[in-house]
């Protein structure tokens, strides 16, 4: 049997699952898209013909004669609640004649037609009340009229853009406080007289909008600016990354450096070449990295290490990478040569996890995908790893420094013993 209680649940279950149509077909219709009327479509009177139902009927399932007989005061209170009930919907009462009992009237189901009846039953109408506002909010952005001003229609975008956004989107926007969707606003507007233009969010002329609020209402931002202006991605600057480097031998920097951070564009336009770089995934292991001749560390600094370093000299150079034994180590290391294909792998082979068995520790998070970069050897290491439980993992850090050394010295005088990439 179900109660009012448990109604309003299915309703509001209901009124989750339409709710991103509902704004969607609202929009298309404001906007004349879809096959609907440029017209304001009313709160209370949404249902598009052929579009997303606005009319729920639940069935209530009323008892059975035999339940009844087996609680009559359970179905009579169940009964009163549904005599009681004063909220929106039609329900439905049938006659039913139950052997012992006689006839007896009871509720077998209920109604809710139109989308304010299922936003109330579900206790949800002040949300679609601010839903329908915003709509007509961003409406307004996309046809000229916004804030009670007129100014310059947005256009240039498939008329169904902006409302599939807003479907998308739909949690967000309800969820939006009030002066955060004010502010979203000014930020679409600005975007929008401000093509082309890249800049800090710190200049944006907005009071209140800072680089913590875009970042917490980016995704939002973006969603819409998409939407109404085609923006794939926000035109804002990003501090740019710096790479930290360390000169293992005399003449890889400029007189009086040995430790330094660049971005990746003045790296690329040293008028210095190394003859020899090594890119390091561990901070602490790049700085007491020994001294070579014609070397350059680069701190690597995880996934992504490719892209960060896109210096075109490194593939001129004898180029190497030294990171984490593990399964994600191996995994950096494929994504790295994605970019720098003749990168040579250091410290990341069979003999080394054996010689270090016994400090192993276990990697939480194993890495099973495929990884087609990997040469023969590094790829047999790699499947050992992933298929142990737990999968072990030997940090940097932990490799007995005496080792390390030896590795390097043998880059240094004879590296011919690290075969290179397939």
């Amino acid at each position: 049997m179900v109660d009012p209680g448990e109604m309003r649940e299915r309703a509001r279950r209901v009124y989750r699952r339409r709710r991103g149509d509902w704004v969607r077909e609202l929009m298309a219709g404001e906007l004349g898209s879809d096959g609907l009327p440029a017209t304001r479509i009313g709160y209370a009177d949404a249902d598009a013909d052929g579009k997303t139902p606005t009319t729920y009927a639940m069935s209530l399932n009323p008892p059975t004669g035999r339940d009844a007989l087996r609680d009559i005061a359970g179905v009579g209170e169940w009964v009163s609640r549904w005599e009681t009930y004063a909220g929106p919907g039609e329900v439905t009462w049938k006659e039913r004649r139950w052997q012992s009992l006689g006839t007896q009237r009871i509720p077998v189901g209920i109604r809710l037609d139109g989308i304010e009846a299922i936003a109330r039953a579900a206790r949800c109408w002040d949300e679609w009340r601010l839903l329908a506002s915003r709509a007509h909010d961003l409406v307004g952005l996309a046809t000229g009229q916004w804030d009670g001003r007129r100014v310059e229609p947005i256009g240039g975008r498939p008329a169904d853009d902006l409302p599939k956004a807003a479907k998308r989107l739909v949690s967000a926007i309800a969820e939006t406080s009030e002066r955060d969707w004010g502010m979203t606003l000014m930020v679409l507007r600005w975007l929008d007289e401000h093509r082309g233009l890249s800049c800090y969010i710190r200049e944006l002329p907005i009071r209140g909008i800072d680089t913590k609020w875009v970042e917490g209402h980016g995704k939002l931002v973006l969603g819409l600016a998409h939407g109404l202006l085609g923006l794939d991605a926000l035109p804002f600057k990003e501090p740019p990354g710096l790479i930290r480097v360390r000169a293992l031998g005399a003449g890889v920097l400029p007189e009086g450096f040995e430790d330094a951070s660049l971005t990746a564009t003045e790296l690329s336009v040293l008028a210095i070449r190394p003859c020899r770089a090594i890119v390091c995934e561990n901070l602490i292991s790049m700085l007491t990295m020994p001294a070579m001749a014609g070397t350059l560390a680069l701190f690597g600094s995880g996934y992504g290490v490719g892209s960060r370093l896109a210096v075109p000299w490194l593939d001129e150079v004898e180029l190497y990478y030294w990171g984490d034994l593990d399964t994600h180590g191996f995994r950096i290391l494929d994504g790295f040569r994605k970019h720098h294909p003749k990168a040579v792998s250091v410290l990341m082979d069979e003999r080394t996890l054996e010689e270090c068995e016994d400090l192993w520790v276990a990697e939480p998070s194993p890495y099973t995908g495929v990884l087609p970069r990997l040469t023969s050897a590094e790829a047999e290491v790699f499947d050992f790893l992933r298929k142990q439980h737990p999968a072990p993992r030997l940090e940097q850090e932990r490799i007995p420094y005496h080792q390390v050394r030896a590795a390097f010295d043998a880059i240094a005088s004879d590296h011919s013993i690290y075969a290179s990439p397939r």
